[in-house]
Order: C-alpha cells, then sequence, then structure tokens
C-alpha cells in the first residue's frame, strides 16, 4: 500500500523519534513550484484531470502561474487546488473548466476576499498571502 502525504512537516518531525516508524515510510521533499519549470507538466495534469472528469480544459492563458502562485508553490496544494476547482465545475454542471472555477474553490479554502482572490485580481502576484492560510 501507498499512502502519500503532502505538507506535513509536522507530522514528520513526529514521526521521526521513533525508529520503527521512520523505517516505514519514505520522506520525499519537492522544491517549490515555479511557472519556468513546472508550467507545462501542471497544465498537462489539469488538462488530464479534465478528462477523467469528463470536462474541457480552462483556456485562461495565466490560470497556471496564479494556480502556482495560490498554492504557496507547493506540490501538494497545487494538486488540491486542480481537484476543488474541478469539484466547484462538476457541482455546477460545468461542460469547461475555468478561471471561476478555481476562484470559487480558492475563496472557499482560503476565506478571502474577491479583491484578493489570486484567480480574480488583475495583479494576483502582488498579494500579500501572509494572512491566508499557509499549511
Amino acid at each position: 500500500m501507498i499512502v502519500i502525504l503532502s505538507g506535513i512537516e509536522d507530522l514528520w518531525q513526529i514521526a521521526s523519534y521513533d525508529d520503527q516508524v521512520k523505517r516505514r515510510f519514505t520522506k520525499l521533499s519537492f522544491p517549490p513550484l515555479s511557472n519556468a519549470k513546472d508550467g507545462k507538466p501542471i497544465a498537462s495534469q489539469i488538462e488530464r484531470f479534465c478528462q477523467r472528469a469528463g470536462l474541457l480544459p480552462p483556456v485562461e492563458t495565466d490560470l497556471v502561474p496564479r494556480l502556482i502562485f495560490a498554492s504557496y508553490e507547493m506540490f501538494g496544494r497545487c494538486i488540491e487546488n486542480m481537484l476543488n476547482a474541478i469539484e466547484v465545475a462538476l457541482n455546477a454542471g460545468a461542460t469547461q473548466l475555468d478561471a471561476q472555477h478555481f476562484a470559487r474553490a480558492w475563496a472557499m479554502q482560503e476565506g478571502c476576499p474577491p479583491q484578493l482572490n489570486v484567480f480574480l485580481a488583475p495583479r494576483w502576484s502582488e498579494i500579500n498571502r501572509s494572512g491566508f492560510q499557509a499549511s
């Protein structure tokens, strides 16, 4: 059985105190995501998830950099945000995933006002995310 836990540094610290637990787990650390390095694979993953969900992929050209930023450059959060947006789209009866679905999902998760929503704000890369959840 394979179990993947992402973004759980505190849990790893606790588990590291027990040698038996340490032997049963492998820790992988992912470097922070960047659009330059990871943009194309992230876009491909969105397309694959959309295909599996029966949705057309989004057409917005700046969606992936916004997604990476909204995910605090963390791989696990990026996947989580993709899946949350797809869930919003499916619940809305949409046939195509778009930035509005990401915006709604992210607003529910982060509790941010619309003007600070990374998927809605024109100057999204200037948003200070420190007031939002970062775990």
